[in-house]
């Protein structure tokens, strides 16, 4: 019995001795791993520092002058065509960080493992499983998801500013080699035209040299000019003088042949008025049985003609005849009794045969 019981007192000292070197050993490990807990929520909430917290935006989005993409030409456009680089921009990329995620202010949270009731600040256990709850609101997993959530946006923002980035430095090479190529050509330009500025100036020079020698030869000419005016004058003079004399004797000798032409016609024959049309019938005295004539210019000369002729004037009877629908037809007679030669009117007797309501103004006169 006392063998049993020494052999019970010796295994309960190195149980006891067991015991107190797993208690020393737990309690490093546990210090331990308190340590590697409080550096890692520091870093925590030092990289939550760098994060931003809320997604930048803009209230309006700004307005930029499009790149002319057009060529350089000598006509001048009113709408040239303009390169479609700005609506493909994001401008909310440019907008520096406002506020970071600042995991201080939450730090009770961040040591809280499990989710527990705000009243009996027990953890809650989930009602299927009956497990502690891990996730949710107030845990530690509800910070570190918010953390990784604004951590992926904000490292695709910083995709997408590098993809912009490089579809801005794109445009800005090109913009630039099309710069440097119209800086040559306008360079080449520039030279022609210093050359050809060179070359005005001394076709301007000869120009005022031709100029002075043209005011002299312009005030020659103007002199000569004035002389040809006056030498012109007296030629025209000289030539109406002659045109007027030549007329007057064509029309005395005209006279002079018709009148020694003896008269051997009958009464009321005129062989110089010829048949035709002779004028239109200008109005109607029904009262009266005249009407008024206005005779053509060919029977005028006709009419004189005979007058010449005959020392007395011709009393020529006139068939009126009507024109209606592309056909004609006759309508009265009328018998000339007086004509006045300056304006071209004549009268006329209607034939008694005939009313005088036959007879319309616009008829036509036929000898």
């Amino acid at each position: 019995m006392i063998k049993l019981f020494k052999f019970l007192i010796v295994t309960l000292l190195l149980l006891s001795a067991s015991a107190l070197v797993l208690g020393i050993a737990l309690y490093q490990k546990r210090s331990l791993l308190m340590l590697r807990t409080a550096k890692l929520e520091n870093a925590l909430m030092a990289v939550g520092a760098q994060i931003e917290s809320v997604e930048p935006g803009l209230d309006s989005v700004p307005i930029y002058p499009e790149r002319d993409i057009d060529d350089v030409t000598a006509r001048l456009l009113d709408e040239p065509r303009r390169a479609e680089f700005w609506p493909g921009y994001d401008h909310a990329l440019e907008v520096g960080v406002e506020e970071t995620i600042d995991l201080r202010k939450q730090r009770a949270q961040l040591a809280r493992f499990y989710k527990v009731d705000p009243i009996t600040t027990k953890p809650l256990r989930d009602p299927l499983t009956g497990q502690k709850i891990t996730e949710g609101p107030g845990t530690m997993q509800a910070l570190l998801d918010d953390v990784e959530e604004k951590a992926a946006a904000q490292l695709l923002r910083l995709n997408q500013t590098r993809q912009q980035l490089r579809g801005t430095r794109e445009e800005l090479v090109g913009s630039i080699s099309r710069l440097n190529e119209s800086k040559h050509d306008l360079r080449l330009a520039l030279g022609s035209i210093e050359d050809r500025d060179g070359t005005i100036a001394n076709l301007n020079q000869q120009v005022e040299h031709r100029d002075v020698r043209i005011v002299d030869l312009e005030r020659d000419t103007l002199d000569l000019s004035e002389k040809i005016e006056i030498q012109e004058g007296e030629i025209e003079q000289q030539r109406e003088d002659i045109v007027w004399l030549e007329k007057t004797i064509e029309e005395k000798e005209r006279i002079i042949a018709i009148l020694s032409i003896p008269d051997r016609t009958p009464p009321g024959s005129w062989p110089s008025i010829t048949p035709g049309y002779k004028g239109t019938v200008a109005s109607v005295n029904e009262d009266w049985d005249f009407v008024l004539l206005s005779l053509s210019d060919e029977f005028l000369e006709q009419y004189q003609t005979e007058h010449l002729r005959h020392n007395r004037a011709p009393d020529p009877a006139f068939a009126v005849w009507r024109k209606s629908n592309g056909s004609g037809a006759y309508v009265s007679q009328v018998r000339l009794t007086r004509v006045d030669p300056e304006t071209g009117i004549g009268v006329a007797n209607i034939d008694s045969e005939w009313p005088p309501a036959e007879v319309q103004a616009g008829d036509q006169l036929i000898y």
